[in-house]
């Protein structure tokens, strides 16, 4: 009997998980959708060492993550502090995270640019510090 309720319950936490993954998605594709219509050419889905960037301008060497409620715990609070901080001092790759609720609600648009404009003068400096890494 154990094994059965085991077994019952790798399947639900499969499923949430296959759930999360499909709102990742779509969380996604809602960003790429609105940095291609800001004028943008965006890469998904990029290696860079041990982490996957949910879209990149290669233009501009910036990250970008679609973050859903997930996001909201502590825990994932910190791993993505110590995944933005290791991609933007190892790497020259600074991250804009923008949420769920900033794209269902029309806020990020003026988030994206301002983070662009943030960054645009500090490319080279940037690229520099990925000297060596193929990205």
């Amino acid at each position: 009997m154990i094994l059965r309720e085991q077994y019952t319950l790798l399947i639900i936490l499969k499923m949430n998980k296959q759930e999360e993954i499909t709102a990742g998605t779509r969380l996604e594709s809602m960003l790429a959708d609105l940095l291609g219509e800001i004028g943008f050419d965006v890469e998904w889905q990029v290696k860079v060492g041990k982490y996957t960037l949910d879209l990149y301008l290669r233009e501009f060497h910036l990250a970008f993550e679609a973050d859903g409620p997930q996001h909201l715990q502590a825990w994932h609070k910190r791993h993505d502090e110590a995944r933005d901080k290791w991609l933007e001092q190892t790497m020259g790759i600074p991250t804009c995270r923008v949420s769920q609720e900033e794209l269902k609600k029309g806020k990020a648009t003026r988030k994206i640019i301002q983070f662009i404009d943030r960054y645009a003068d500090s490319l080279m400096h940037r690229r520099s510090l990925a000297a060596g890494y193929w990205i």
